[in-house]
């Protein structure tokens, strides 16, 4: 596999915590969420799709549960974008390493090799460019997942000095808005 189709690979597989923080603040609006709470989650889901997750952030899904459970979710997505980030550092080092032979072969004017090392210039500049741009995606996407869990403590800093200070919120956010909700005495 060449270096180029190695790294749009790569690319191809940040899409897929991308989908998953677009399907996580989903989950999190049709829980009621707050979207300023989740505008980390939001971000990081366009940077890595490339704007593609746009109509999957709002797409019916089922409510998440709890904080605790859209936390945990960001905490994988994070653990997944680290990873695929690694993985883009690993690439691009040995893209650069196959560089700097082929540079060494063409100044070594060995003709029966000049080809091949300047096919693989080609490759390698070529998918160090995709390497560049995934990496700053990556990155960014994953200070962004970092900040979800502040986000959503900063929104809801009020009910959660509440819980820590008094117990439990009523299940039923009407009880809280004073709104009818079936099953009201």
């Amino acid at each position: 596999m060449t270096w180029l189709a190695q790294a749009e690979h790569l690319a191809g597989e940040a899409r897929e915590p991308g989908f998953g923080a677009a399907h996580c603040n989903a989950r999190a609006w049709r829980a009621g969420v707050h979207p300023a709470a989740t505008r980390s989650l939001v971000a990081a889901a366009l940077l890595l799709t490339s704007g593609d997750a746009g109509t999957a952030l709002w797409a019916h899904a089922d409510p998440c549960p709890s904080d605790r459970e859209l936390l945990s979710w960001t905490t994988e997505l994070e653990a997944h974008v680290a990873d695929l980030l690694k993985q883009c550092g690993g690439l691009g080092a040995g893209c650069q390493a196959a560089l700097a032979q082929a540079s060494m072969v063409l100044a070594a004017a060995a003709p029966d090799a000049e080809a091949d090392a300047r096919m693989t210039l080609g490759d390698c500049g070529a998918a160090l460019e995709v390497l560049d741009s995934l990496r700053g995606a990556l990155d960014a996407a994953l200070r962004a997942l970092q900040q979800v869990p502040g986000d959503v403590c900063e929104h809801y800093e009020v009910p959660y000095g509440f819980v820590r200070q008094s117990g439990p919120l009523p299940r039923d956010g009407g009880f809280l808005t004073g709104t009818a909700t079936s099953g009201a005495m």
